[in-house]
């Protein structure tokens, strides 16, 4: 194409050149004399799809066993675009040269004008021997029409491969020749807490002459290595490309040492992340045949097979850093004897005891089982195991992986009771199983509907109470103490009692008892007592209220009482007190006076005798000195103001009311009035304590004239 210019216009001229190419244009026209195009189907199907103007994939393969196929299609079409063919003009598609390894085995044309040949590589023109492994053939055609240009060359390159090497019995989950190896699914492979695997990888070579290699990996990815610490797995075997087939045995054993972490603090067992190891075969191509094969390095190999090592053992029980929750332990390790807990219940008091296991696989499901043998008490609620869904620490993930399951916890509840459970220890047994349904493992503890972890007690010791009288009681150190009561006040005689058993609960931690110390009278009370509970609970408070009027001078009156718990199970014992109304002692009251007191004692208004008998210390606590007539002021173990209104006098033998009477200057009446418990015409017995008050009846001296 070129332009003129004559000095007005511009004119372009075309000129055709007459050879073969798909489009030939001039101006706006296109001239129809087309070479046949090479062209691809959008189909798997060689002999059915839609029309792609493109060149097909021209690099095949073909295996040592052979046969294979390619196949090379052709269209005339209408024009430059689109993928309309001619009609009638349909190409033919010729082979351009000798068949080589194989033969022209079918031509056709489609419906849509499009003309395919078909070319099998292998048996028939030639059979393909492991000399020929890496050697390339080429192929070429070319097509023609009905118009006098053809096609382009098309020339295919095909190679010949060798065979890749395969995995064989008994690599996992093969066992049988013929089993499906389930190359794209990755095989689990369990290892069990105790106990050593090994499993063999095994593959081979059809082609004569080679030896196979397998490489067996760690490719978790988490920068670990099941075959280094601190898994410390092995690999054995002819796997270094000395022998066809060629085998490696993987061995392993799950303990402490090698991947199974146990805190020491909360028994909590955890395992290293499953492993996936994968395995690749080769063979020795280059070597043997000294060309290329299938990887740049010379060798064909198989597909990747990979196994996950899975890590499997049995739950146990666990609890929690500070002992608060959890299962119950006494030493955390040893022995079902040497981890046994003992803990204390109480009568009348609810005991709850929550067993909680985990199993070391956050995938399994764990369930705990109260054991028959030794079974659990008479009445105790057993509750069902409860699942705890959790996000559990592992030491490959910081966030950590959540379980629906793996932790579980039971609860059995009980109550002792009064009757029958007074003097019984009981011990509950537990033991917690997964959910692994196979046989996977070969421990006794496997079945066929999980695997049954260790088993774990604890011992229920019931505590009674221990209740003792208080040292500041007034009651209760020993039988009829003698308790000093006067008249007319209120007396009161402070009673206490504690229980002071203790128990150890589920945390190890000492408590007290719960119970109730209540105190109370074993026989009836004297009509001048009462007994007034002031505080109950652990430490009791009760007090004997005894009022003594006149006229009770010298009585005696036996108060027993006993302290007890709250479910009747222990008692002190009874203990009696003598309370005795002390003669010749006067309790003073809010308002009295001393001459008030000398008025209802015996009916004199002189004070001035109590005053005297209150001079002098008299060796009795209950007593004290009025040294200030106006001013009594209480205080004495009885926190009272007790004053003498008289002198003791011990009678002799043979004497008489009449005769005392007269050595004291006193009357018989009077000597009655302070002594009510004397009969008046009775003998008096020798050793008898009389209250007198001397002086009260002196004759009555007349008046004597006023000497001036």
């Amino acid at each position: 194409t070129w332009k003129t210019f004559d000095g007005l216009n511009t004119v372009t001229s075309e000129i055709l050149i007459n050879f073969c190419k798909a489009v030939i244009e001039i101006g706006n026209t296109e001239i129809f004399d087309r070479a046949p195009e090479w062209v691809t189907l959008d189909s798997q199907d060689p002999y059915s799809g839609g029309i792609v103007r493109s060149l097909p994939n021209t690099t095949i393969e073909c295996t040592l066993a052979g046969p294979c196929k390619l196949y090379a299609h052709a269209a005339k079409f209408t024009g430059s675009t689109g993928i309309t063919t001619t009609a009638g003009d349909e190409p033919t598609i010729h082979l351009d040269g000798p068949m080589v390894g194989g033969n022209l085995t079918d031509q056709r044309t489609l419906a849509n004008g499009v003309n395919v040949v078909e070319y099998t590589v292998g048996p028939g023109e030639g059979t393909h021997t492991a000399e020929d492994i890496g050697k390339y053939f080429s192929v070429c055609f070319y097509a023609t029409s009905q118009v006098r240009c053809r096609s382009v060359p098309l020339c295919f390159k095909v190679k010949i491969i060798g065979s890749n090497p395969y995995f064989i019995p008994p690599t996992p989950p093969l066992i049988n020749p013929g089993d499906d190896l389930k190359i794209d699914e990755i095989t689990e492979q369990a290892v069990c807490a105790g106990f050593t695997v090994s499993f063999q990888i095994r593959a081979q070579d059809d082609d004569a002459g080679e030896f196979v290699q397998i490489n067996t990996i760690d490719s978790t990815g988490d920068g670990q290595d099941l075959f280094a610490p601190p898994y410390n797995a092995l690999r054995v075997g002819n796997f270094s490309g000395e022998s066809n087939p060629g085998f490696i045995d993987v061995t392993y054993t799950l303990d402490i040492t090698n991947g199974v972490a146990v805190d020491p603090v909360t028994r909590r067992t955890t395992f290293a992340q499953d492993r996936n190891i994968c395995s690749q075969a080769a063979d020795n191509t280059l070597e043997a045949r000294y060309r290329f094969g299938y990887l740049p390095d010379g060798s064909f190999r198989s597909v990747t097979k990979c196994h996950k090592i899975h890590f499997s053992g049995p739950p146990t029980f666990i609890t929690t850093a500070n002992r608060l929750d959890g299962t119950p332990f006494g030493q955390l390790f040893g022995t079902v004897e040497e981890r046994m807990r003992a803990i204390d219940a109480f009568i009348g008091v609810e005991k709850s005891i929550t067993f909680r296991a985990q199993d070391p696989n956050h995938r399994d499901s764990t369930v705990i089982f109260f054991m028959s043998d030794p079974g659990i008490p008479n009445g105790a609620d057993t509750g069902t195991s409860v699942c705890e869904p959790q996000v559990l620490p592992v030491t490959w993930d910081a966030n950590g992986v959540y379980s629906d399951c793996s932790v579980a916890s039971r609860t059995v509840k009980w109550t002792p009771n009064n009757e029958s459970d007074l003097t019984r220890n009981y011990r509950i047994c537990a033991v917690s199983r997964d959910d692994v349904s196979s046989a996977i493992c070969p421990s006794d503890k496997m079945s066929p509907e999980g695997w049954y972890g260790e088993e774990h007690c604890v011992e229920i010791r019931v505590v009674l109470p221990e209740i003792i009288w208080e040292a500041e009681s007034k009651f209760g150190h020993e039988n009829m103490t003698v308790l000093n009561a006067y008249i007319p006040c209120n007396m009161e005689y402070l009673v206490r009692a504690s229980d002071l058993s203790v128990g150890v609960n589920n945390s190890a931690v000492t408590v007290e008892s719960p119970y109730s110390v209540m105190i109370e009278n074993t026989t009836q009370l004297p009509s001048r007592a009462t007994l007034r509970s002031d505080v109950r609970g652990r430490n009791a408070t009760s007090t004997i209220v005894y009022r003594a009027g006149r006229g009770d001078e010298g009585r005696q009156d036996i108060v027993c009482l006993q302290a007890r718990d709250n479910w009747f199970t222990t008692t002190t014992g009874t203990f009696c007190a003598v309370i005795r109304i002390l003669r010749c002692a006067y309790c003073v009251e809010g308002s009295d006076t001393l001459q008030l007191i000398m008025r209802d004692t015996i009916g004199d208004f002189n004070w001035l005798r109590i005053w005297v008998a209150n001079g002098n210390d008299d060796g009795d606590p209950d007593t004290q000195l009025v040294e200030n007539p106006d001013d009594i002021v209480a205080s004495g173990q009885y926190d009272k103001q007790v004053v003498n209104v008289g002198s003791l006098y011990t009678v002799n033998l043979g004497e008489s009311l009449s005769e005392l009477a007269g050595r004291f200057q006193t009357t018989v009446k009077k000597l009655l009035t302070l002594n009510p418990d004397v009969p008046a015409a009775g003998p008096l017995l020798p050793g008898q304590e009389l209250c007198v008050v001397p002086c009260t009846d002196l004759p009555i001296i007349p008046d004597m004239p006023v000497v001036a």
